[in-house]
């Protein structure tokens, strides 16, 4: 082997490395949610699931432009978890339906940080029980997604 196929095949083998490590960057990474919050299959709009609460006997959920509550099926909760790159405010409120974590820390994470988007700019989500409409802003806010 000549000095030049020598340099070539190092050159390809850099290549080939550089590549694998591009497609590795490109792929979500995704962060765990605690067992105590729930989210169910949902057949409902946006992006299909909604946030169990009140002990596990209702579900926050999108549908019809709305958010709505019903009734909670046990066999249909599904497991979820977050993409760990966080979004901006402008790419969240275009997601319509979709289902956040909306919070500044991640090792301290609640039903409560949790929110369907809603158009206009709003977001409804679960404190104590019941149902609370908000528009303000978070520094951070992450998409849940099935896993």
């Amino acid at each position: 082997m000549t000095e030049i196929e020598k340099l070539e095949e190092s050159i390809n083998e850099q290549v080939s490395k550089l590549a694998k490590l591009k497609e590795e960057e490109s792929k979500p990474k995704f962060i765990d949610i605690p067992d105590s919050i729930q989210f169910e299959k949902d057949w409902g709009e946006g992006d299909e699931l909604g946030i169990v609460f009140n002990e596990s006997k209702q579900t926050l959920y999108y549908r019809k432009e709305v958010y709505s509550v019903a009734p909670t099926f046990k066999e249909d909760t599904t497991p979820c978890h977050l993409i760990a790159k966080p979004v901006t405010q402008e790419e969240v409120m275009k997601d319509v339906g979709g289902t956040y974590l909306r919070r500044d820390n991640l090792k301290a994470m609640s039903l409560s940080h949790f929110c369907k988007i809603l158009p206009d700019n709003g977001y409804v989500f679960v404190e104590r029980g019941s149902i609370s409409l908000a528009f303000e802003k978070w520094k951070q806010w992450h998409k849940v997604v099935k896993k």
